[in-house]
């Protein structure tokens, strides 16, 4: 770590400092799309592969990856590809394993990042939803933006409370590990639909 933290958040903050923080980061499971609640193992490889890389890599700042929770739960839904059963999707309660979760492994991560300025990346719902729609690395990624498409040209005011319940959820996400940890922040990551309709 070559900047002391105050000079990191400074920095982020828009102040003058005498350098500019870097960071550098990655996901670590061979498939970033793993669900946790299949492959439980993903975690240790997350917290062991964000361990290796900063006892490696020297940066000014840590942006963590939440690899394992990126396939929303979907609660009542068993097709999130039917509309027929989007309609029966339902919000997740504060105590749900995919919130709480993602608040332990970003505790176990924060610990990890030791004394670095800790950002949690996290997802839009329009991400979350479009991943749900493919089997990835079996299908091209851009077939999500398609069905995507599909559905909200179906439909559009259900894929838009769909939107709402998934936004909603993620809220829950980010009070829980604001609440629960001492991050610094929340890496937002978002994409526009890549359809041209």
């Amino acid at each position: 770590m070559t900047l002391a933290r105050e000079e990191v958040i400074a920095a982020l903050n828009n102040q003058e400092t005498g350098k500019i923080p870097i960071s550098f980061w990655r996901h670590f499971a061979v498939d970033e799309f793993t669900n946790v609640f299949q492959e439980p193992a993903v975690l240790q490889t997350n917290l062991g592969g964000h361990q290796k890389y900063y006892n490696a890599v020297d940066v000014d700042f840590a942006k963590t990856m939440l690899d394992g929770y990126f396939a929303y739960p979907f609660r009542g839904v068993d097709d999130p590809r039917s509309l027929t059963n989007l309609q029966r999707l339902r919000p997740l309660n504060q105590d749900d394993p995919w919130i709480t979760g993602q608040v332990e492994l970003a505790q176990q991560q924060q610990q990890i990042a030791g004394k670095r300025p800790t950002f949690i990346t996290m997802f839009s719902p329009m991400l979350l939803f479009k991943w749900a729609l493919i089997k990835h690395y079996a299908e091209p990624l851009l077939l999500a933006d398609q069905r995507f498409t599909d559905l909200y040209e179906q439909d559009p005011s259900l894929v838009f409370q769909v939107l709402e319940v998934i936004a909603d959820d993620q809220i829950k996400v980010v009070q829980a590990i604001m609440a629960n940890t001492t991050v610094d922040g929340i890496y937002y990551s978002t994409q526009s639909i890549q359809d041209s309709r």
